[in-house]
């Protein structure tokens, strides 16, 4: 015998040989509460998306306080976790580490040489000696941003959106 309801609670069926409670299947069962009130989660963000900035920031941060290599090598982190991902997620982000990485070889490249030929012209050729501070001024300010939006990178793969640098901090070298 099923189980009746206590007085005042209507019963959730209708009695034997009783008209149907609604008219159609389906409609007298509401839908179970959702676990989450704005739908299902998604995939969480992988720690390679956050890892392909920070090891380029990291790699070029204690490269450059040993021996000055740091920016020779920055490119190493990004391109091994966009090798080694299927997913398209790591690799947008690891290619755009990789791009940071292969921009910061050729920013040192070009500040290194203008700095060094302001360098020759106010020691040689009787320039005013402040237009060394010009490309040195230039180059510092290229490496804070630099390293700002490597930052900003990092924290938006960990927040699972796409994010791609400004183009005068990392250049398009390689595709996702």
């Amino acid at each position: 015998m099923p189980p009746h309801a206590p007085p005042g609670v209507p019963a959730p069926y209708a009695p034997q040989g009783a008209p149907a409670l609604h008219p159609h299947p389906g409609a007298a069962v509401p839908y179970p509460p959702q676990l989450y009130p704005h739908g299902p989660p998604g995939k969480p963000p992988p720690d390679s998306a956050m890892w392909a900035h920070l090891s380029a920031l990291l790699i070029f941060i204690a490269g450059t306080g040993a021996c000055c290599i740091g920016f020779l090598v920055a490119w190493i982190g990004p391109l091994n976790i966009r090798g080694k991902s299927g997913d398209p997620f790591v690799r947008h982000h690891g290619t755009e580490g990789l791009n940071w990485g292969i921009t910061q070889i050729v920013a040192v490249v070009v500040f290194g040489a203008l700095t060094g030929g302001s360098i020759y012209l106010a020691e040689e050729q009787g320039w005013p000696e402040w237009v060394p501070a010009v490309p040195m001024t230039a180059w510092g300010l290229h490496l804070v941003t630099s390293f700002a939006f490597a930052i900003i990178g990092c924290r938006r793969a960990k927040a699972g959106e796409l994010w791609s640098y400004p183009r005068p901090v990392a250049l398009p070298f390689t595709k996702p």
